[in-house]
């Protein structure tokens, strides 16, 4: 028996059921609605949760079937007779509802099931949730938005009473809204039968190949007339298509995992398993974008989360000029798109993580038609959502994210338009591509990379794109140095269709941004990317950098001759690095959290909060923040120094710091399971994230305002954490009794030149 996801949906539970035999009777073959209730391990300091079961027929009277107020850490079974309802199209609606507070009202609800004399009819937990939102004293609120409310209703394995079971968490809301309930339906026809799901034809229009443009580098035309936004492209002009952005490349994947449970693969397999082509146009009022998705199987069952993470969907991020800066501000816009959402219909959310309002902008326009090998999707931005007024030359930043998820609720891979510059790609704006509003043509020259030695001659890779009309362009380069300085690489050279330019040499040291400018025809096209020049020290032994004997996480010195020292400086202790190349210190001044000083030739290149680094108390504040803490004890060796802190309450933390080459080696101890997390010496560090292809970004290098590389990690065979952080950070999480693993950190922090 099949379930159609067209007549299936769900968020409250809601269910449409087709009968064999009306008005059955009460007994072994009898309609059932087979159920368990539960809160889940974990949940300490709970006052139960509310949960409640109601039914809406046809005409549109709802009825409660049942109600209980639950807050022991066990499963509760539960079943419900049907048969009056047999036959009939029917909403059931699951509720939940917080106690006197909404503190770990972890309410889970087993995936109920319609039964029949024992055969599973349907399974709740396999079926599009229809209809998800929220009960409040106002009225309804609806779909579930459970990133701002912090209502839930996700599938998953959920653990009460020792027992694991698959079920949903939902949680009622406790962001914006205090004593709502959250609630999900199903919409079910009830009985034997169930209709087959309605049979979609093929993707109507094709677009495989490769893009004629850069990954990140990408033209949008201005139509004469507004685009039709409804699901096809067919009044898209020919030559637009031909401008065509195309995410196929492996390169471009950003998530990717592979199973071989029951609905997951081994990995990608290519295009036909999950691949996007976009159109992009432009008008006086909006911005277009078209999109044909490539997919082997379509699943739309999260409809609750910011970004539809669990569904197959579109993210389109848009920045009302290319950013340096790595956060999202409230003018820049993130918008997730839902071919398929709750009641049948796309949905569209407003991610601002954090940085921003939720609110979708007002004209915003999505329509979009399924096939059975994916979709068209087309929908229309105005520019009034980015405070911006469109006109020819204008380049703005852009990035796409698209999601496959072929199990529900699971997001399988996510591949990007740009690829992958970095941790946080999803909100980093300096990670984002960038696209330039053109009439007729559009050409671009791209360094290929940010750093480059003094002297070195920069080639700029490029090409020409034209709408009509042979393809060529002038290019204008210049260097603009962080001290105000302007050097002209190139001058009115020409960039022929597909080609390389060489330019001037690099004068100066130091950051800056490299400007070119491109004409072609009436268009012009701008672009700034930074690059900081260095300088080349040139190595003639290399032999320090060979794997050495004993395999180790600290990072060997280019220089064999060296010394390493630690002096006492006032209150605090100078760990030195001395050798050829360079003379590096640390200053550590022994207290609660971390105060580590970090200068390079006697130039302070970060020094570290100690009220937010160190051990984070689990209410949520830093060591040097939670309560009053004093040194115990000091111990300085020659090598290195230990010592201890104590909180009025007794809790301690042992430390013992020291320097191996270039690199500090903090420890951290702690008996006790209080902490919730640790913060390395690196916390908050303002550095240039260097991208190294297929390292982890928990073990990533930055590049510090005078030129050194920086990298911080905790050591994985050492630390009691549950999780690694970016920048040396742990995180210790709760185990199913509630409490925590003792502190057990050892954190490297290395800098260098070189």
């Amino acid at each position: 028996m099949k379930l159609s996801p067209l007549v299936c949906r769900a968020a409250f539970l809601v269910a449409v059921l087709v009968a064999s035999r009306p008005g059955a009777a009460a007994g072994a073959d009898s309609l059932r609605l087979r159920y368990a209730i539960g809160m889940a391990d974990g949940a300490l300091e709970t006052d139960g949760v509310t949960f409640t079961i109601e039914l809406t027929d046809a005409e549109g009277g709802t009825a409660v079937l049942a109600e209980r107020h639950h807050a022991e850490h066990a499963w509760a079974d539960g079943e419900i007779d049907l048969s009056a309802h047999d036959g009939r199209t029917v909403i059931l609606r699951f509720l939940t509802g917080p106690g006197t507070t909404t503190t770990y009202d972890w309410g889970c609800w087993e995936a109920p099931r319609i039964i029949r004399d024992e055969k599973v009819l349907v399974n709740l937990g396999e079926t599009r949730i229809w209809r998800t939102g929220l009960r409040l004293p106002s009225g309804e609120e609806v779909p579930m938005d459970s990133t701002a409310t912090g209502a839930s209703f996700r599938l998953g394995p959920r653990r009460c009473g020792g027992e694991t079971r698959s079920g949903f968490l939902a949680h009622p809301p406790y962001r914006r809204f205090e004593g709502g309930k959250a609630f999900a339906e199903y919409r079910l026809t009830l009985g034997d039968t169930v209709e087959a799901v309605p049979a979609r034809g093929i993707l109507p229009v094709r677009a495989d190949g490769d893009s004629p443009f850069p990954m990140g580098v990408a033209p949008c035309f201005r139509v004469s007339s507004p685009l039709v936004i409804d699901g096809d492209t067919g009044d898209w002009p020919a030559d637009l298509r031909r401008a065509f952005l195309a995410i196929r490349s492996k390169q471009q994947m950003s998530v990717e995992v592979s199973s071989y449970r029951p609905g997951w693969k081994g990995g990608w397999t290519g295009p036909r398993d999950l691949s996007s082509t976009l159109f992009l146009a432009w008008d006086e009022v909006c911005l277009y974008v078209a999109e044909i998705r490539r997919d082997d199987k379509l699943v739309f069952m999260d409809t609750m989360t910011q970004d539809f993470l669990g569904s197959d969907a579109l993210r389109l991020c848009l920045t009302p000029e290319p950013r340096q800066r790595r956060e999202l501000s409230p003018e820049d816009l993130v918008l997730a798109l839902l071919p398929e959402g709750e009641e049948d219909r796309p949905m569209i959310r407003r991610c601002s993580y954090g940085g921003g309002p939720d609110a979708v902008p007002e004209g915003v326009r999505l329509a979009t038609t399924l096939c059975s090998d994916g979709w068209v999707l087309e929908a229309a931005l105005p520019f009034a959502a980015l405070g911006v007024r469109p006109a020819p030359g204008q380049t703005l930043g852009f990035q796409v994210v698209v999601t496959d998820s072929d199990t529900p609720m699971d997001r399988h891979y996510e591949m990007l338009w740009r690829p992958r510059q970095g941790p946080d790609y999803w909100r980093d704006p300096s990670q984002f591509g960038r696209i330039a509003l053109c009439v007729r043509g559009f050409a671009w020259a791209h360094p290929g990379r940010d750093l480059f030695a003094l002297g070195e001659a920069p080639a700029l890779a490029g090409g020409v794109f034209s709408r009509a009309g042979s393809p060529a362009a002038l290019l204008d380069a210049v260097f603009r140095g962080a001290d105000g300085s302007r050097v002209a690489l190139a001058e009115g050279v020409r960039l022929p269709s597909g080609g390389r330019v060489e330019c001037n040499r690099f004068p100066a040291l130091g950051r800056g941004v490299l400007e070119t400018v491109l004409r072609v025809g009436e268009d012009t096209c701008r672009a700034v990317y930074p690059v900081t020049v260095v300088e080349d020290r040139v190595r003639d032994d290399l032999g320090a950098l060979v794997q050495p004997g004993e395999p180790t996480l600290v990072p060997s010195p280019a220089s064999r001759a060296f010394r390493n020292t630690v002096t006492a400086d006032g209150d605090a202790f100078r760990l030195c690095y001395e050798g050829e190349d360079e003379r590096l210190c640390y200053r550590v001044r022994p207290a609660a959290g971390l105060d580590v000083r970090i200068e390079v030739g006697g130039e302070v290149i970060h020094a570290a909060d100690p009220g937010r680094s160190g051990p984070q108390v689990v209410q949520g504040a830093g060591i040097g923040e939670a309560g009053a803490w004093s040194v115990a004890a000091l111990v300085s060796h020659p090598a290195a120094v230990a010592y201890r802190v104590r909180r009025s309450d007794g809790l301690e933390v042992a430390y013992e710091v020291g320097i191996e080459g270039k690199t500090l080696v903090l420890e951290a101890r702690s008996d006790a399971g209080a902490f919730s997390g640790f913060r390395g010496p690196l916390h908050g560090f303002e550095g240039e994230p260097i991208f190294v292809p297929y390292l982890d970004p928990r073990l990533g290098v930055a590049l510090a305002p005078n030129g050194s590389f920086v990298s911080s990690w905790c050591d994985w065979t050492f630390t009691g954490a549950s999780r690694m952080l970016q920048q040396g950070g742990t995180e210790y999480q709760a185990r199913t009794d509630g409490t925590r693993n003792p502190l057990r950190e050892r954190v490297l922090v290395t800098v260098s030149r070189d």
